[in-house]
């Protein structure tokens, strides 16, 4: 980390040297690609650096240096972070936005604050005139269910719905905040209201994603019976056969198969059921999923359980293989960049 913060601060000083010197902007730029890198201590001297350079700091840039500390778990670094910045607002007029406010929301969600902290914080950002966004209710709603306080979630979704209709608050009501609540009904399992949530997703328009299917079938799959695991699978199935392709992007189920398949594979797994393991894998190829390292592992593990050896040395070279191309070192071993392909049936018992 030290090399880099050198390397961060050469450039910086060719800027400067060009008679370009780096602005509040270039070190936000800085302060959150340390942020990604869980680098505290690096933002700590970059940020240092641009004070003592004369640069006045910004909201961007202490927002980049709390979430420096909040990737890293250093939650008084980020309450440090947040005080330096009101105390530099009272002296030279930098306004503390919402931005700021939700990252220190953030730090109290991620420390596991208990809700009444959590909920304590949103009211005061209200008494301050903050205006809640979409990602602040991603926030207090999630705590509310975690802590298994439902009516409040309840009641901060029906807060936030009251305030959409105002498009001023540029709110939108969208699958996250339902998907969370649901899951929170899940989780206690109250499976009755977690459907009429669902329910009413859909009577909105709302089009579940695959997150959404995900915790409806973890919750079946958690329960390990064998009539709780045929009804997962047959709603995957009907999920799946519904699908008409027209979602794009982050949205298609089809690019979130192995998350939803996940659950019941591992519960199956967990039984120790190779046979159904093999056959959740096989349908699941079969609708253009793809060979992943958490999939082959799990059936790699049946097949040693089991005592077939060979079954367990093919999938592990499959997984070698697909370990070697994502991280792009495959070239170094072998000339076939093609995915590894997988049939079970390739694979029996030893006797």
């Amino acid at each position: 980390s030290r090399g880099e913060i050198t390397a961060v601060g050469a450039v910086l000083d060719q800027m400067r040297a060009s008679k370009n010197p780096p602005t509040s902007r270039t070190y936000a730029t800085v302060l959150a690609m340390l942020a990604q890198r869980k680098d505290p201590a690096g933002a700590e001297a970059i940020y240092k650096r641009a004070v003592g350079e004369g640069v006045v700091p910004t909201s961007a840039m202490v927002n980049a240096l709390m979430n420096a500390h909040i990737e890293a778990a250093s939650w008084a670094g980020v309450v440090t972070a947040f005080n330096y910045l009101k105390s530099v607002a009272r002296g030279r007029g930098v306004g503390i936005t919402l931005s700021t406010y939700n990252t220190l929301l953030k730090a109290y969600v991620l420390a596991c604050a208990p809700f009444q902290t959590v909920f304590g914080f949103f009211a005061k950002m209200k008494e301050m005139g903050m205006r809640p966004d979409n990602y602040t209710y991603a926030l207090v709603i999630p705590s509310a269910c975690d802590a298994g306080d439902m009516d409040a979630a309840k009641e901060l979704f029906e807060e936030m719905e009251v305030r959409a209709k105002d498009w001023t608050t540029r709110l939108r009501v969208d699958d996250y905040a339902l998907t969370i609540i649901m899951g929170g009904f899940l989780r206690l399992g109250q499976k009755a209201r977690a459907k009429a949530v669902y329910d009413d997703m859909l009577l909105r328009g709302i089009q579940p994603t695959s997150h959404t299917y995900r915790l409806i079938l973890r919750s079946y799959s958690n329960a390990q019976s064998a009539h709780d695991l045929a009804l997962a699978e047959q709603f995957l199935k009907s999920v799946v056969a519904a699908d008409d392709g027209s979602r794009v992007g982050s949205r298609s189920l089809k690019a979130g198969l192995e998350y939803m398949y996940r659950p019941l594979l591992a519960a199956h797994r967990s039984r120790g059921d190779k046979e159904h393991v093999e056959r959740l894998l096989q349908n699941y190829f079969d609708e253009g999923g793809s060979p992943t390292i958490s999939n082959l592992t799990m059936l790699m593990d049946l097949y040693r359980r089991r005592h077939n050896i060979d079954g367990a040395r093919q999938i592990w070279a499959q997984i070698h293989q697909l370990a070697l191309q994502t991280s792009d070192q495959g070239t170094l071993f072998q000339d076939d960049k093609s995915a590894p392909s997988f049939s079970p049936s390739s694979s029996s018992d030893a006797s």
